[in-house]
């Protein structure tokens, strides 16, 4: 999964796929029984001497799909869902999450959302997940009175009701 926050990337791969990633869009390329990629700078963003700020996810297959045919999809901003909780801006990216669905085929259940919040803000984790993580990008958040620095994770529990994140 590659997410950017700034800057762009040309992804071009053995399927044929070449797509120019930008800011809040979704890349997700699935490896399968095998892909060839890379990811480069454009000659045009690389001529401006853009920032580039993203992340770039590892998500495994489950084992009966690992030898599944590679694919790659890309899933530009404005078709991701993005909302309000209380006074957070969120967009899905992956999953399904606050009674949302982003429309990017997995092969299991998940969740995985951009948030911006200001300072003092604070909201509420979906609760319909098995396992979850904070990894702040910037700013720092409290999870059950315990700080998670920007370029941390925190691994979540998930047998309380309600867990609430502050910023």
């Amino acid at each position: 999964v590659t997410y950017l926050f700034e800057g762009e990337m040309d992804h071009a791969d053995s399927l044929g796929v070449h797509e120019t990633i930008y800011p809040g869009d979704v890349n997700l390329m699935t490896a399968g029984r095998g892909i060839v990629h890379s990811e480069r700078t454009g000659p045009k963003a690389r001529a401006a001497g853009q920032k580039m700020l993203g992340l770039q996810t590892w998500l495994a297959l489950p084992k009966s799909y690992e030898q599944t045919d590679p694919a790659f999809s890309h899933t530009p901003s404005e078709n991701l869902p993005a909302f309000d909780i209380s006074g957070v801006q969120m967009r899905l990216i992956l999953g399904t999450a606050y009674g949302h669905e982003a429309p990017v085929d997995l092969f299991w259940p998940t969740v995985y959302i951009h948030v911006e919040a200001e300072a003092g803000s604070q909201f509420d984790l979906p609760q319909e997940h098995e396992e979850l993580a904070l990894y702040p990008v910037s700013g720092r958040l409290e999870y059950d009175s315990t700080p998670v620095e920007p370029g941390q994770m925190a691994v979540l529990k998930t047998d309380e009701d309600k867990q609430t994140v502050k910023v």
